[in-house]
């Protein structure tokens, strides 16, 4: 499957929908959001071509609520022939929170064993079937014999995987200084917020809300509160849509937004400059 992309369009025409993604995962539970194809969504899935072509690893990072795992989830569905798992893990997990993390995700109608070693080889058994993309959220966390366990696995020279780390912005190159990553890794992505010119466009295409509102109040929305990144416009929409259910107020003018974004935190580290 194919989606257009920013690519393939004009600076004037907004963002395809990625079908088969919930938006509900991703944005505040939004009654009527949609998961849109963005420019992050086409980066992670160009870096998860290379990655499950070569059968590498790829790492994703980038700031709270730019997307990365939205665009992961998405990459992963646009990919429909790839057996991907999701696997999920607690604070600061080990080897042994990833074997057992594994074995639940690969198996989960079989009881882990209790033996280490056997545990280990029904895991890598299920990895040499087929080519599977396995993605850890959160994976500054993991810790060095977490990150020794993964390693163990990969260099299984008969297990076929691909290995997808999405790193927090609290953890921002953790994985760098992980050296066992280095030759494993086919694509190292940093995800920021959206561009002022592709926000603009986006925006309308997340919720039905903005589809009326002057492209000018989305602008000075944005540059005031959200800065490009959609969760801020998820929890944007919501106020929003609460207050004109409680108001019965109709008009998302500039006015109404700024006075939204009035009893909002309007802290957020700045866009940073393009080169």
């Amino acid at each position: 499957m194919r989606l257009a992309g920013p690519a393939d369009r004009s600076c004037g025409e907004p963002p395809g929908i990625v079908p088969g993604v919930d938006p509900d995962l991703h944005f505040l539970h939004l009654d009527g959001a949609r998961a849109l194809y963005t420019s992050q969504v086409e980066a992670v899935l160009a870096g998860l071509e290379r990655a499950a072509a070569a059968e590498s690893m790829m790492c994703v990072s980038g700031p709270a609520g730019c997307g990365k795992t939205f665009a992961v989830h998405a990459a992963l569905t646009t990919r429909c022939d790839l057996a991907a798992h999701h696997v999920p893990l607690r604070s600061n997990p080990g080897a042994e929170d990833i074997r057992t993390a594994l074995h639940h995700t690969l198996a989960p109608d079989k009881p882990r064993p209790k033996d280490p070693l056997a545990a280990d080889t029904a895991i890598r058994a299920t990895l040499r079937t087929h080519l599977r993309v396995l993605v850890f959220d959160e994976a500054h966390q993991i810790s060095d014999s977490g990150f020794e366990y993964i390693r163990y696995l990969y260099d299984d020279l008969d297990t076929r995987l691909c290995v997808v780390l999405i790193e927090g912005q609290k953890g921002h190159g953790a994985l760098r200084r992980q050296q066992m990553l280095h030759s494993r890794t086919a694509a190292w992505l940093h995800l920021t917020a959206l561009p002022p010119d592709e926000a603009r466009h986006a925006v309308p295409a997340l919720h039905p809300l903005w589809h009326n509102t002057p492209i000018q109040a989305l602008e000075s929305a944005d540059a005031r509160y959200a800065r490009g990144n959609l969760r801020r416009w998820a929890a944007l929409t919501d106020l929003a849509l609460r207050v004109m259910a409680r108001t019965g107020h109709t008009d998302a003018d500039e006015a109404f937004l700024h006075r939204l974004i009035d009893r909002l935190d309007t802290t957020l580290a700045p866009r940073p400059r393009r080169p």
